[in-house]
């Protein structure tokens, strides 16, 4: 059975380049998925953070302490 006409090099060479091309394509949309994942998730980072230190400060608050003294105290612990 015949098997047809086999490719050329430049043909072969061609398809790879296409190949390549394509996988160039993928990984530069999931590069810039990834790149705003992160971003969305020093965002969430970033608001627990904010978070945190808001209730450090109404702790200090209720006791009483500045925060030059609630460092000394951590200091000495």
């Amino acid at each position: 059975m015949p098997r047809g006409k086999s490719k050329t090099l430049d043909e072969k060479i061609s398809e790879l380049n296409s190949s390549i091309q394509d996988l160039e394509t993928k990984k530069q949309k999931l590069d810039d998925k990834i790149k705003a994942l992160n971003k969305q998730k020093q965002s969430l980072l970033d608001a627990a953070n904010q978070e945190k230190l808001q209730q450090l400060q109404m702790a200090l608050a209720e006791t009483g302490l500045s925060i030059d003294e609630a460092l000394d105290k951590i200091k000495n612990l």
